[in-house]
């Protein structure tokens, strides 16, 4: 293919190798963060994931070059398919009776699920 032009990562070898390995990296890290079961005191993989991909990838204004990859957008649904879950056992969980922290979170796990869905149907309108 070699260069032709500058107007994205994909119009030039060296570049789309490098953007290549990187989420390569990406999705390595993130598939690893995934695997971390809460305790007391921390959140859960699959919440830390949902935040990164929030963060750093579903942005409008970045998530053209993410939703190119293959191996993103096989993760954010597997991200999604986790937080279903979390929202399920946070809604039948008791929270000691703390119903507004319980809300908080279910606020922001369904925040989490809808944003990589928009980023997933981005990617597959594509």
């Amino acid at each position: 293919m070699g260069y032709m032009g500058l107007g994205h990562y994909n119009e030039s070898d060296t570049a789309s190798d490098t953007a290549c390995v990187m989420c390569q990296a990406v999705v390595k890290a993130l598939k690893d963060e995934l695997k971390v079961v809460e305790n007391g005191f921390n959140t859960s993989g699959p919440e830390n994931v949902a935040m990164i991909f929030e963060t750093f990838i579903c942005p409008a204004d970045v998530r053209k070059g993410w939703a190119d990859d293959e191996d993103i957008v096989a993760l954010a649904k597997k991200v999604i398919s986790k937080l279903d879950d979390t929202i399920l056992d946070a809604e039948e969980a008791n929270w000691a009776g703390d119903y507004t922290n319980k809300k908080i979170h279910l606020d922001a796990y369904r925040r989490s699920r809808r944003r990589l869905r928009a980023f997933v149907k981005f990617a597959e309108e594509m």
